[in-house]
C-alpha cells in the first residue's frame, strides 16, 4: 500500500521560499516535486510550469524515456528563466516519479532523495556532494513494502 505525507519545516536558518507538491498522473503513476529557491518570486511560477510539463509529457507507457524528455524542457525553461534580475544559485529542485513500486528521481542543488528501507536503515539515494544546475541524470530503483522515501530540497 502506498501512502503520502508532506511536512513542510520552518526554519529561520535561511530565507528560501519553499513548495512542494504530488500529482496523481494516472492510476499507480504519481509526481512528487519539492522546490526552493532564495528568489521567491519565482518558486510559484516554476512550479506550475513543471507540472504543466509532467502532466503533457509523462505518463504510463515508456515512463522513464518521457520523464527525461520532460526534463529536457524544464531544464531549457529554467536556463530562460536566468537572469541578472533573476539569480537562481540558490535553487534546489527535486522530482520523483513514482511508477507501480519503480521509482525514478532526479535534482538540481542541494534536493536530496533519501531511503528508509525495511530495517529503519536511513540511506542517501542522492550524491550529496553534487551541486548541479539542471537535470543531468535520472536515478531509479524499485521500492520493497514498507520502504520509505524522503525527498528535501535540502541535504538533511
Amino acid at each position: 500500500m502506498f501512502s503520502y505525507d508532506i511536512k513542510n519545516l520552518e526554519t529561520n536558518l535561511a530565507s528560501n521560499f519553499a513548495v512542494s507538491r504530488k500529482i496523481d498522473i494516472d492510476e499507480n503513476l504519481t509526481c512528487f516535486i519539492v522546490i526552493d529557491s532564495n528568489n521567491t518570486k519565482i518558486v510559484t511560477p516554476l512550479l506550475n510550469r513543471i507540472v504543466d510539463f509532467i502532466l503533457d509529457n509523462v505518463d504510463y507507457k515508456d515512463t522513464y524515456n518521457k520523464f527525461s524528455v520532460t526534463l529536457e524542457s524544464i531544464n531549457f525553461f529554467i536556463k530562460t528563466l536566468k537572469t541578472k534580475e533573476n539569480n537562481l544559485e540558490e535553487l534546489n529542485i527535486i522530482i520523483g516519479i513514482l511508477e507501480k513500486n519503480n521509482f525514478h528521481f532526479a535534482k538540481i542543488g542541494k534536493a536530496s532523495c533519501f531511503l528508509v528501507n525495511q530495517k529503519e536503515e536511513v540511506l542517501e539515494i542522492s550524491d550529496k556532494n553534487a551541486k548541479i544546475d539542471t537535470f543531468d541524470f535520472i536515478s531509479s530503483g524499485k521500492l520493497a513494502n514498507n520502504d520509505k522515501v524522503i525527498l528535501s530540497s535540502t541535504n538533511l
